[in-house]
């Protein structure tokens, strides 16, 4: 079998006994696969039984398959009575090229605001000020 033929899977399982975390990697190499890895096995409480079962060991299981081969190991872990549940999945592909950092934008220049000198030589002295309301009122 040709190796571009083969496809990468992953394969999450609950299990009742340790033992049994064993038997379903030799499943895995007895159905074609190359386990290029093999995670640890940790025993977890399920948040409802499953048949009768408070409890399970979870593992975890990646390898290489031919995609027919995937589907006869899929019908070999549903008629496994050991295993409580299980799920075969194509881990998502990795990138090849990280991503530029985004380039900051470049702002419009602000207006400047007025300076206080400006603001001086329109204001009013007191005397002018009094003089202007004496013209308002007559």
């Amino acid at each position: 079998m040709d190796q571009k033929d083969k496809k990468e899977y992953e394969l999450g399982f609950l299990v009742k006994e340790e033992p049994k975390a064993r038997e379903v990697t030799d499943a895995v190499k007895a159905a074609g696969g190359e386990v290029t890895l093999e995670g640890p096995v940790n025993r977890i409480r399920l948040a409802y039984p499953i048949d009768k079962q408070t409890e399970a060991l979870f593992g975890f299981t990646q390898f290489m398959m031919d995609p027919s081969a995937a589907k006869a190991l899929e019908k070999t872990m549903t008629m496994n009575p050991d295993v409580l549940r299980f799920l075969i999945l194509t881990p998502p592909p990795l990138k090849e090229k990280p991503r530029k950092p985004r380039e900051a934008m470049p702002r419009p220049a602000s207006k400047p605001y007025p300076s206080r000198a400006a603001e001086s030589s329109t204001s009013l002295s007191n005397e002018a000020l009094e003089k202007k309301i004496e013209e308002i009122l007559q």
